[in-house]
């Protein structure tokens, strides 16, 4: 059936998601919500949001959510650094 993914692909899709929802408990929820908005990470279809939709969503300037971000992305890569 070419519909359902191979066994190893829905195994590692798993563990990627676990892996992200880990890392993102060790940043504050704010961080999270911009990264998860950003990404796509909150909506099934994965729609990404800009800066600017972000920031009308959450009452913040894009510039503002673009700090975070940045903010967030350099504790994940040190998390990550410590995680490997």
């Amino acid at each position: 059936d070419t519909r359902t993914p191979p066994p190893f692909d829905a195994i590692f899709t798993a563990s990627d998601s676990e892996f992200v929802s880990r890392m993102l408990e060790r940043i504050t929820d704010r961080e999270a919500l911009i990264l998860q908005l950003r990404y796509g990470l909150s909506d099934r279809r994965g729609k990404r949001m800009t800066l600017k939709e972000i920031g009308e969503k959450v009452g913040l300037t894009r510039e503002r959510v673009r700090q975070i971000e940045r903010e967030a992305k350099r504790k994940l890569e040190e998390y990550v650094k410590e995680y490997m």
